[in-house]
């Protein structure tokens, strides 16, 4: 599809995975939606939106007490 080698499956689960990275990256879906909506374990999603270069934690108290409520 689209001469990236993918069928139109592995595309969208590329998006879906892509969009879930930005928008936690963005502050927009905590990692905990973001890991239940891709269908993987917390930290999994958070190896996954570091290795894509996500902030995991920014220097904020907002960003502490939203990942250490998860916890």
């Amino acid at each position: 599809m689209l001469g990236l080698g993918m069928n139109a499956e592995s595309f969208a689960d590329y998006l879906k995975k892509q969009a879930a990275i930005n928008l936690f990256h963005e502050g927009k879906l905590s990692s905990g939606t973001a890991a239940a909506w891709l269908g993987i374990g917390r930290l999994a999603f958070l190896r996954l939106a570091f290795e894509a270069g996500a902030t995991l934690l920014e220097d904020t108290t907002d960003d502490l007490t939203r990942e250490t409520a998860l916890l």
